[in-house]
């Protein structure tokens, strides 16, 4: 009997560390636990306006794409850091190099589609798929995008429609006309079954449609064995390459994803006491940058430092992942709204929040004090026991996506058998 066909159709191809990883994650663990009756490949699409975001040359650099201009202030901006820092188009080279040689790790389609036009992409894969996910990550955020997208499907594709962890990032109802609100409505009610990441997305379903009942599941990482892929995931590797650069791992050192008021903050409370990697994202105040990891690398460098300072969702996740604590800042200013960000609702979830904090208090005299207790705390102990057991109560979230994927598998089976019957 043929396997049942699964396309996965999520943000692989970003230059973006926790994107690619959240889709080899989903794409392993499904091929892993219904490998003997389907085969689940990435849909190897990307809108073109995405990969030309992401050129690396100096005219993208300070302009931006042709999708997301930067504004005057910001070209004068980006034109200033490449003056000062003219090594920021190599390290981007370099950063892209290290994702290429990953694109081959995943299981993909044999076509793959770079285009604008999504209705004559999904067009082309309307008869390909038994089943698609849509999902993990931002799929459903329209601020870059466009509105519709590939992300949400549409009546021709003939596949049965599913999302995992799939999220509308800082979307709200107040930010979608009356056309739009009837769209998402109608193309919600055809998933089979809707799965997403937190509760700002949830709740905007449910009020866009009271009907639809989404589910919560974890981001796909959080349940990536690194010891399955073991191969992949070296850490040993990870020494090398902090030596090369002249960092000592036997040494206390500090993880850094974010800017450079980030960096400047860490230096004012601590001096040189500590080593500074920045990762993703160059900082003056860093001792070194590593542009070149290839994702794989880049998710167990975070088991080299003794705590990680970030503003991103997928740093927190890799960092704790690693069993290593973090100061995780949350720059969304959604308050007004009553909204969670992506990253407050993974660190409620987790019952790590006190390992958030506000872009309004860090930087306080408060804010500080705390971060510099948190630090020389994380050096003297390790909280990596506390936050394996938060990790692994998330991971279970799994298990009720793997029962509805179950039964949608089985019923297909079902019915092809059926099918068989009749000829």
């Amino acid at each position: 009997m043929r396997k049942i066909k699964i396309g996965i159709l999520t943000f692989h191809r970003s230059i973006n560390y926790g994107a690619f990883l959240q889709c080899f994650s989903l794409v392993s663990k499904i091929n892993n636990v219904f490998g003997d009756s389907v085969y689940a490949e990435v849909i190897d699409y990307c809108p073109e306006f995405e990969i030309e975001k992401y050129k690396a040359d100096v005219k993208t650099y300070i302009f931006g794409s042709s999708q997301n201009k930067s504004s005057i202030k910001m070209a004068i901006k980006n034109t200033v850091k490449l003056v000062l820092s003219p090594s920021i188009i190599s390290q981007k080279r370099m950063m892209q190099a290290a994702f290429e040689k990953s694109y081959d790790k995943l299981p993909k389609s044999e076509l793959m589609w770079i285009t604008d036009d999504y209705n004559a992409f999904l067009s082309n894969i309307k008869d390909e798929y038994d089943i698609i996910i849509v999902g993990s990550d931002a799929v459903w955020e329209t601020l870059v995008f466009s509105f519709p997208n590939a992300y949400f499907l549409n009546d021709c594709v003939n596949a049965i429609q599913i999302s995992y962890a799939a999220c509308t990032g800082r979307m709200d109802l107040s930010m979608y006309s009356k056309e739009q609100i009837t769209f998402l409505s109608k193309r919600w009610s055809s998933f089979k079954y809707l799965g997403v990441r937190d509760d700002a997305t949830a709740n905007l379903i449910r009020s866009i449609n009271s009907n639809l009942v989404p589910q919560h599941n974890c981001d796909p990482t959080i349940t990536l064995d690194f010891e399955q892929h073991r191969n992949l995931f070296d850490k040993s590797k990870c020494k090398e390459i902090l030596r090369k650069h002249g960092i000592d791992p036997k040494k206390p050192i500090i993880g850094l994803m974010g800017g450079n008021a980030l960096g400047k903050l860490i230096r004012e409370l601590f001096g040189n006491k500590y080593q500074v990697v920045a990762l993703y994202y160059p900082n003056i105040h860093a001792d070194v940058y590593l542009p070149e990891l290839t994702p794989f690398e880049w998710a167990v460098m975070f088991s080299m430092f003794f705590i990680t300072f970030t503003r991103f969702f997928h740093g927190t996740i890799f960092s704790l992942k690693n069993g290593v604590q973090t100061i995780s800042v949350d720059d969304w200013k959604l308050n007004d709204k009553e909204q969670k960000s992506k990253l407050h609702d993974l660190l409620d979830r987790l019952k790590l929040n006190d390992y958030l904090y506000s872009v309004d208090y860090i930087y306080t005299p408060e804010g500080k004090e705390k971060v510099r207790q948190a630090v020389e705390s994380a050096l003297r102990t390790s909280q990596s026991e506390r936050i394996m057991k938060a990790l692994d109560a998330e991971k279970r979230c799994f298990d009720s996506f793997s029962s509805a994927l179950g039964s949608i598998i089985l019923d297909l089976e079902t019915r092809a058998d059926n099918g068989s019957a009749g000829d």
